[in-house]
């Protein structure tokens, strides 16, 4: 009596650990399911937004130079993106850009987005808040440019003028004087002269200068940095008498 009892609860035991086996497995590959899903979603919205980045940059760079072809494999953020430009109806471009995660040799996932651009050279591209030519700019007064400025020319800042952005003063003439006035971003010059840059500090030459709160030299001072190349003004001779 007491075996077949026996026999009885280890036979309802092997019953019920194969239950559990079989609930236990299948939940796990439904975890597994799911996080390769969810994994895949991921990659997939990250593809699309590389991809997206891809057509984005070869309008900045059309826009440089219609010339502008192609880039391949190029590392960004959690993958790597390729650009082709061919010619359409026009002044069209055709632009295919694709994304790539975690990269082109081995995808987890790949989108592909394709854009028309047009080119025309009567639209004016504006890189800066400011940009001014060799006669520089002078500020005083709290005066005040919110954006980044770019001179060819020095800068020249007084009392509590501020620029909230980086300026730049290109060439080896380059030159940023700013008594009593204030930097929000980076400073770059070949000399920097009485000058508080909340951001970094790039130069050749550097007198009292304070750049991350705390007086240069430090690890927000850039000595030695090369000048900053001249930028031609986005609008041309030609442009300005059409107007």
């Amino acid at each position: 009596m007491h075996t077949i009892t026996r026999g009885y609860v280890v036979l309802v035991a092997l019953i019920f650990f194969a239950i559990f086996l079989t609930v236990t497995t299948a939940f796990v590959g439904y975890l597994t399911a799911y996080a390769r899903a969810e994994r895949h979603a991921v990659a997939s919205s990250q593809a699309l937004a590389l991809a997206e980045g891809g057509i984005d940059k070869a309008v900045y760079e059309l826009n440089q130079n219609g010339a502008y072809a192609e880039e391949t494999n190029v590392p960004l953020g959690a993958g790597t993106y390729s650009i082709t430009v061919t010619s359409g109806d026009g002044a069209m471009k055709k632009v295919v850009a694709t994304g790539y995660v975690p990269n082109a040799a081995s995808p987890l996932a790949t989108k592909t987005v394709t854009a028309n651009v047009g080119i025309d050279t009567t639209v004016v591209s504006f890189r800066y808040g400011v940009q001014v030519g060799q006669g520089g700019v002078a500020m005083s007064n709290s005066a005040r440019i919110i954006g980044n400025m770019q001179a060819s020319g020095p800068i020249t800042l007084a009392n509590s003028s501020r620029i909230e952005g980086d300026a730049i003063s290109a060439g080896a003439a380059g030159l940023i004087d700013g008594v009593e006035s204030t930097i929000t971003g980076g400073a770059y010059a070949h000399t920097l002269r009485d000058l508080d840059v909340v951001g970094d500090a790039y130069y050749v030459i550097a007198s009292n200068v304070e750049a991350g709160g705390a007086n240069c030299p430090n690890s927000h001072c850039h000595p030695g940095s090369p000048d900053q190349e001249t930028a031609p003004l986005p609008i041309s001779d030609e442009q300005i008498a059409e107007t």
